[in-house]
């Protein structure tokens, strides 16, 4: 689909009817952090089935592998290379 705000063609998600169900609930997901700032403790990151050097970007894995994390209030996460939960 045709982005006018982005002037190039770009894919839409298909949100599956159980993730519609999820948003605005708590859930626990195990990943691997893949930091979206330079500081070693983050409250905005993005989590990955696969660590940071099999990354979606890098691999054969699809954005189906990964979830945007917003931490709740002032909670933050130390970033570490081992799989978190």
């Amino acid at each position: 689909e045709y982005d006018e705000s982005l002037g190039m063609e770009i894919q839409k998600p298909t949100v599956s009817i159980i993730a519609k169900q999820l948003d605005g609930k708590e859930v626990e997901l195990s990943g691997f952090i893949i930091p979206l700032t330079g500081k070693l403790a983050q409250s905005h990151f993005m989590l990955s089935r696969y660590p940071q050097s099999m990354c979606f970007f890098c691999g054969k894995a699809g954005p189906e592998t990964a979830a945007q994390v917003f931490m709740n209030g002032e909670k933050k996460v130390e970033f570490t290379e081992d799989k978190v939960t």
